[in-house]
């Protein structure tokens, strides 16, 4: 099948989106400036200086992928030092202080952080602002929702490239300093709205969409679902994401999940900011598909051939966007028009079926060790976590903190940094029954047998199994 690019201008009264993102800030376009609370090693940046490539790594204490960077950025910022400035900025960290205090707790959580690793830092380090300004500048905008982050600004001052692997980004360093300052037009992503006929503005245009073959290498940005997003009007940051998909090198599979599986995240619940648990009952937006869809598409076709990818490589990834009008966007619409433009190029036949999948379930295995070393003994206190150094700290917590920790270190898809081979990577379900306030420390940077065996001190065992989940299915 040989790929090619079509653009579809149909009538359709409403229509929705996945996220994309912001035409204020992407490849080829200038680099905002750098706003930071504070630098606490190396000479600080705050602007980008003619004929100098910077490179930006946003990462936090948390981030277990975040420390293993650590030795790319000090070789870039060594080998490269005569063209390169390097900086670490630190995002998302938690606080338990007001947003007006003048130098709040997670500051200090990142002085102990790199001056542990002072001899292993070779280049600048900077920490967000209470109000999250260099998440809302850069990551947002981007269409970024974790960390780690890695982008390159050349030497006029633009964004050259953005992924989430330091080493990915060599290649690029490498042919600007070649090219020297000259380099002024990076490869920048395909424009989202096309016409093939005369010129149509988008908003005399109900709907527009593009399928493309992909061309540029690298990670990219983008949704694991579609959503309507409507929730976050009044957010200027988060608006981007509204009556738009932008899925970037997608591969076949992947483009078909978008357009049949849930409608909802599929990754494991966290508390927000707040340290409370979302409110799924006044906002049922916030509710998650997580061990009820499984977590990929089932490829059952004879040629397997259009589904072989590999991250180094172009072939068999696409480009799929989609525009709608403004405040018209909903999921069911959106998932309804994609699957008909996948329909009309590649034509495989789809079903959503129940079927028994795998999945880990969290057991009692001693519930003499449970009693004495997770149930809170101080049951009435109020919720408290904290993290130092990947070590997190749990009082009087549940056990879906324990789930959150568990699915977010070796979960699947964005949440499992290689710690568990495909065929293993499954949700983590809570079969204990235990209702109790629990006390617990969780430590990221441990091994999954490691875990294990920190469960089996407090009473707990990890066992795979089977429950019942929505699937989607490829055939041919």
């Amino acid at each position: 099948m040989n790929p090619f690019a079509f653009t579809i201008i149909t009538l359709f009264t409403s229509i929705q989106f996945c996220v994309g993102q912001n035409t204020s800030l992407k490849v080829g376009g200038m680099a905002p400036d750098l706003t930071v609370h504070s630098w606490i090693k190396g000479e600080p940046i705050s602007t980008f200086k003619k004929g100098r490539i910077y490179v930006l790594e946003f990462g936090a204490t948390w981030c277990v992928p975040c420390a293993k960077a650590i030795p790319e950025l000090t070789r870039v910022a060594t080998e490269y030092k005569d063209n390169v400035s390097v900086a670490s900025l630190f995002v998302m960290e938690r606080s338990e202080e007001p947003s007006a205090t003048q130098k709040p707790d997670y500051v200090a959580r990142v002085e102990r952080y790199v001056q542990k690793r002072a001899s292993s830092i070779a280049y600048a380090v900077g920490i967000d602002t209470q109000d999250k300004l260099l998440v809302k500048t850069w990551l947002t905008p981007l269409g970024y929702r974790g960390i780690p982050v890695v982008c390159v600004i050349n030497q006029q001052g633009q964004l050259a490239w953005t992924g989430t692997n330091v080493a990915a980004a060599i290649p690029t360093i490498k042919a600007l300093i070649k090219n020297g300052t000259n380099t002024t037009s990076p490869i920048a992503p395909e424009p989202t709205n096309t016409s093939t006929s005369a010129t149509v503005q988008l908003d005399s245009v109900l709907f527009s969409s593009r399928l493309s073959p992909y061309k540029k290498r690298g990670n990219t940005p983008s949704s694991p679902y579609i959503s309507g997003y409507h929730w976050v009007r009044g957010i200027p940051e988060l608006e981007s994401v509204l009556d738009n998909v932008n899925a970037i090198g997608r591969p076949i599979d992947q483009l078909y999940y978008l357009a049949y599986s849930d409608t909802l995240s599929n990754m494991v619940p966290f508390r927000n900011v707040k340290n409370e648990f979302p409110d799924t009952i006044s906002k049922p937006y916030l509710n998650s598909s997580y061990g009820k869809y499984w977590f990929r598409t089932l490829v059952e076709v004879a040629d397997r051939t259009p589904f072989e990818v590999s991250k180094n490589s172009i072939a068999n990834r696409y480009n799929y966007t989609l525009e709608v009008p403004t405040g018209h966007g909903s999921a069911a619409l959106m998932q309804h028009a994609m699957r008909n433009d996948l329909d009309t190029y590649f034509g495989y036949n789809v079903v959503v079926e129940t079927r028994l999948m795998p999945c880990w379930n969290l057991v009692i295995s001693d519930k003499q060790r449970v009693t004495q070393h997770l149930f809170s003994k101080l049951p009435s206190k109020s919720f408290f976590s904290d993290n130092e150094d990947h070590h997190f700290t749990f009082k009087n917590a549940s056990m879906r903190d324990l789930i959150a920790m568990l699915g977010s270190t070796y979960g699947y898809g964005t949440l499992d940094y290689g710690r568990l081979p495909l065929k293993d990577q499954a949700p983590f379900i809570d079969a204990t029954g235990i209702t109790n306030a629990i006390d617990f420390t969780f430590d990221k940077g441990l091994t999954f047998s490691e875990t294990l065996k920190a469960l089996n001190a407090i009473g707990l065992d990890i066992v795979k199994s089977e429950r019942h989940m929505k699937v989607v299915v490829l055939r041919n």
